[in-house]
């Protein structure tokens, strides 16, 4: 949730400026800049999860602010996370999963 507030994501807007991305690019609709707002509410890669998330949580899940600043959201912004799986395509070199 930190990381979504704060705009310090494994998306590639962010690892782009830190230079762990070659492009900001979204990498599934190639839209220029792949951001919390990009990922979260417009791109078209992941409508089908957004539906989800608009069914659970109506109107507020239109809102970036919606999504980040109501404890209603937190389980159906995480569900969303975990099944898009764009998350789980960034390891960190420096953090080595644990066996």
């Amino acid at each position: 949730l930190t990381q979504l507030c704060t705009g310090h994501t494994p998306l590639n807007d962010h690892l782009y400026k830190i230079g762990s991305a070659p492009l900001p690019r979204c990498p599934r609709c190639d839209a220029p800049w792949e951001s919390v707002i990009h990922f979260l509410l417009v791109c078209p890669a992941y409508r089908h999860h957004c539906h989800h998330l608009v069914c659970k949580l109506g109107h507020q899940a239109t809102l970036l602010c919606g999504l980040l600043s109501s404890l209603r959201s937190l389980k159906p912004l995480f569900t969303y996370i975990q099944d898009t799986g764009r998350f789980a395509q960034t390891k960190c070199p420096s953090h080595p999963t644990r066996r």
